[in-house]
């Protein structure tokens, strides 16, 4: 079945990029994915990197690009976080121009963490790692607890050391989204609490 492996684009041979998704449980397979850098069942991921050579609006331009030619897709993008100027931007773009997923990563390894963890939640229900409880503390340095707080750090008004409180309060992103404003206002304060809020409802 196609939904046991991940197509990578030939682009990536070589790379960094390839050496993480090699040592992911998924078979790779080089394709030409024209403007899509990774493909998994019906979900084409557009990978933003933290480079001098395409400026922001160009990076925008590919992703719009790569959405409106991929109608069978479901496109995603995965976008380096490094440089906040960039995230911020495609961030904002990809959620109300184009309404498609981000996903804020730091690194190749990150990249391919979050494709195994999403392919695994897409083919694999009960091995989903979006719903499996995360033990997150301060020095926790694995791949699924750094994932997961780069994904709250990213949320407006949200610093580390609510980012730090709420990964330990909401094991998942599941049950985070469902949390009340009230029950999240007792941990992390009014502020914060109405902007996870918002940011969930909004999404």
């Amino acid at each position: 079945m196609t939904s046991n492996f991940l197509f990578v684009n030939t682009k990536w041979k070589k790379s960094d990029v390839f050496e993480a998704l090699s040592k992911i449980q998924f078979k790779c397979i080089f394709d030409d994915l024209n403007l899509v850098d990774f493909k998994a069942g019906c979900t084409g991921f557009v990978y933003i990197q933290n480079c001098k050579d395409n400026s922001i609006a160009e990076n925008r331009k590919l992703l719009a690009k790569s959405n409106n030619n991929n109608p069978s897709l479901k496109i995603q993008a995965i976008v380096d976080c490094s440089n906040k100027e960039l995230f911020n931007s495609i961030q904002e773009f990809s959620v109300i121009e184009l309404k498609i997923q981000v996903i804020p990563i730091e690194s190749a390894n990150d990249l391919a963490q979050y494709i195994e963890r999403y392919m695994m939640s897409e083919f694999q229900i009960d091995k989903n790692p979006f719903i499996k409880d995360l033990t997150v503390n301060t020095n926790d340095q694995s791949i699924s607890s750094q994932l997961y707080l780069n994904c709250l750090k990213n949320i407006p008004k949200i610093g580390d050391k609510n980012a730090q409180t709420i990964a330990k309060a909401y094991k998942n992103l599941k049950v985070l989204s469902k949390a009340s404003v009230e029950d999240m206002t007792s941990k992390i304060g009014a502020t914060s609490a109405k902007a996870i809020y918002e940011y969930f409802q909004s999404s």
